[in-house]
């Protein structure tokens, strides 16, 4: 869902459950502090445990205050990172 374009597209192909405010209505970005693990999925290299450990993370922290701040997620790779930084917002 993440590489459609246009809102319409992204809506309708979002996980059923999933909240709308882990949606960017403008940009068609992730929330990384409402998205929930099934969202943080969708992400290129993200699976079930690399999701787990940024849900992880984000709860240590209190919520992601910066995008940069996923660079601290054990096991998320420079080029993963490279990936989705511009895939991803702070909500």
């Amino acid at each position: 869902w993440l590489c459609g374009t246009g809102l319409e597209l992204c809506l309708k192909t979002l996980p059923a459950a999933a909240p709308l405010c882990a949606l960017d209505r403008d940009f068609g970005k992730l929330g990384l502090n409402s998205a929930d693990s099934r969202m943080l999925e969708q992400l290129p290299g993200v699976g079930e445990k690399l999701a787990a450990r940024i849900i992880e993370l984000r709860s240590r922290l209190n919520g992601f205050t910066g995008i940069d701040q996923l660079r601290q997620v054990r096991g998320l790779q420079n080029r993963t990172y490279d990936r989705i930084k511009d895939l991803v917002f702070v909500d």
